[in-house]
C-alpha cells in the first residue's frame, strides 16, 4: 500500500489509506461512503460507456460534467435506446417507461436526475 491507495469492496465503501510517517509508518484506514447519488452516476457512467463502445463512438468518460450536453456526448439515438436497456438490465427499472409524460433530459445530469428521482 502507498499513500493515496484506495480501495472498494462489496458494500460500495472505499477505503483510504494514509501513511503517517510521524509514528513509524504505521498505517491508518479511513472509511469513505458512497452517497445513493454517487453510486448512481457511477453506474450510470459505467453503462455510459459501455454504449458509447457498442456503437463503435471513439469517446469514453473517465468523469462526465453534470452540464455535459447529451447530443454532443458521442451518443446518438441508437446509442442512447442502448443505455438506457443497459441500464434496466442493471437496476431492474426504466424511469422512462413508468413516465406519464415523456421528459427528454438534456444535459448528463438531467439524465442522472431521473433515475435518482425513481430510485428514490
Amino acid at each position: 500500500m502507498h499513500v493515496g491507495d484506495y480501495w472498494t469492496d462489496t458494500n460500495d465503501v472505499e477505503s483510504l489509506v494514509i501513511v503517517d510517517m510521524s509514528t513509524s509508518l504505521r498505517m491508518h484506514n479511513f472509511i469513505i461512503m458512497k452517497t445513493g447519488s454517487e453510486k448512481m452516476k457511477e453506474i450510470i457512467l459505467e453503462k455510459f460507456n459501455e454504449a458509447l463502445e457498442q456503437t463503435d463512438s471513439p469517446k469514453r468518460y473517465v468523469e462526465i460534467a453534470d452540464d455535459q450536453v447529451l447530443l454532443e456526448s458521442g451518443l446518438d439515438s441508437l446509442g442512447f435506446a442502448i443505455l438506457v436497456a443497459l441500464l434496466e438490465e442493471e437496476l431492474d427499472f426504466d424511469p422512462f417507461q413508468e413516465m406519464e409524460n415523456a421528459v427528454y433530459p438534456t444535459t448528463f445530469g438531467d439524465f442522472v436526475a431521473i433515475y435518482e428521482q425513481r430510485k428514490a
